[in-house]
């Protein structure tokens, strides 16, 4: 069987090109999701159990992968809000490395520099990675992206997931704008704890 993987950070592979015959000899072919990129030859993208996802392929190609980067005075306390409000995960260290500090010092990394980034990782491997990383200056400007986090979906009352959600984040430090209520959507206007503006629905 002819394969082309791209290998992921730790290890994982997420994705194969391969030869159309040789499909039914992988070993989990129901849980990939396949497009043709050739005579004969299909592109593939692993698929969770029960997770819907969107076309494997674009084009003949696979998409990209993506990271958000949010600037931040404390990273590491801003990630652990975050971790909170998306059910996220700090990353763990490389393997081999108990901790952050260890590995950092390894590389040589001087000790007042270890709060210089943080990051987290969905812990089921879908959604993208988010860098938090040491800035000097202040924000001073509503953000031109932000995230929607969709606590609401699969609840019988998305807008109770929702009011439910903000009284957690609200204990955690993040800040109620505004409540928008448009025949477009229903949403909760937010801020995390450094004033970034984002909405859950």
């Amino acid at each position: 069987m002819r394969a082309g993987r791209r290998q992921l950070r730790g290890g994982r592979r997420e994705a194969a090109e391969v030869e159309a015959p040789a499909l039914s000899r992988l070993r989990s072919p129901g849980r990939l999701r396949c497009c043709p990129v050739g005579p004969g030859r299909l592109c593939c993208r692993s698929v969770r159990p029960g997770r819907s996802v969107g076309p494997a392929c674009q084009g003949g190609r696979m998409g990209f992968g993506v990271q958000i980067t949010v600037d931040a005075h404390d990273p590491g306390k801003l990630a652990e809000f975050w971790a909170l409000a998306l059910g996220y995960v700090v990353q763990p260290p490389p393997p081999g490395f108990d901790d952050w500090p260890t590995f950092l010092v390894s590389i040589g990394i001087p000790q007042d520099q270890h709060d210089r980034a943080s990051a987290l990782v969905d812990p089921d491997g879908a959604g993208p990675r988010l860098f938090f990383q040491k800035v000097p200056e202040d924000k001073t400007a509503k953000n031109r992206v932000h995230l929607d986090v969709n606590v609401g979906a699969g609840s019988d009352d998305r807008q109770a997931a929702a009011r439910a959600h903000q009284a957690t984040l609200e204990a955690a430090g993040a800040t109620l704008l505004r409540v928008v209520d448009e025949p477009g959507g229903w949403c909760l206007v937010m801020q995390d704890p450094e004033g970034n503006e984002f909405c859950l629905q």
